[in-house]
């Protein structure tokens, strides 16, 4: 399942859609009926509700993603899903885009996972962080168990902000798709540029395509992120392809400016 904001960037003009519900079912058939993905709040309620019919119980916590110690006003832009499996508990998170693939137990410890290093520590008596391998899109994240969330509603307000303010990273970033594969590393579609980070490559990254047309945008969110876009009618996904060309074409003005004498 993708990590994804399309719906952002889908309206008439690039504008935002209305943001999906955060209700389990809602989060839950937008991933199995529309094969869609999400950012982590919908995410994390799609799965929790998962796990839940299938007889796991879990429990959702409040986290931030950012540097630790994490700043005040962060708290709350992340959801963090626990497993609890008897006397041991696994931190399950599929909202993080280019974060682990597979879950990692609630202890201090450092690991490997396909390449990738990462490190889990207690902070507080009830708090934790989590250090991002180098080569991620973000530091790290906080979480405290001592703040369970009933549903992901209750993070309806960052749900808000990360939809609708002008300020978003998520309406900032243009069009973005992450997705985590076994062995090849994590793939990202940022605006129209595919391309494969992995610790393994000399450079830690290659790009794989640039998109040239809507039709080769399309292709690549269909055949590398597993994304047919079967709710979108073909004036929105015009409007996503706008809107990575437009942020796409002002990258390269930038760069070329960095580059002339």
């Amino acid at each position: 399942v993708a990590y994804e904001n399309l719906d952002l960037h889908a309206g008439g003009g690039g504008a935002p859609l209305p943001p999906p519900r955060l209700d389990p079912v809602a989060s839950a058939e937008r991933v199995a009926l529309r094969r869609r993905g999400g950012y982590c709040f919908v995410l994390v309620d799609a799965f929790a509700a998962l796990l839940t019919s299938l007889g796991f119980v879990v429990s959702l916590h409040t986290a931030g993603v950012g540097e630790s110690p994490l700043a005040a006003e962060k708290w709350g832009n992340h959801i963090v899903l626990l497993v609890h499996l008897g006397e041991r508990r696994f931190v399950s998170d599929v909202g993080l885009g280019d974060g682990p693939l597979r879950p990692f137990e609630l202890r201090e410890h450092a690991w490997e996972e396909d390449g990738y290093a990462f490190r889990l520590e207690a902070t507080g008596a009830s708090t934790w962080h989590f250090t991002h391998h180098p080569l991620g899109s973000f530091r790290g994240f906080d979480f405290c168990l001592s703040s369970s969330a009933a549903s992901a509603r209750e993070f309806g307000e960052y749900h808000a902000f990360y939809w609708s303010h002008p300020d978003s990273p998520y309406r900032v970033s243009g069009p973005v798709l992450q997705r985590v594969t076994p062995e090849r590393g994590v793939l990202t579609l940022r605006c129209c540029t595919l391309r494969r980070v992995h610790p393994g490559l000399p450079a830690g990254s290659t790009t794989i395509a640039v998109a040239a047309s809507a039709d080769e945008w399309l292709a690549l969110v269909r055949e590398h992120f597993c994304m047919p876009l079967i709710d979108s009618p073909p004036e929105q996904q015009t409007s996503l392809w706008l809107s990575a060309k437009t942020k796409h074409d002002a990258w390269l003005a930038q760069e070329r400016g960095r580059e002339a004498p």
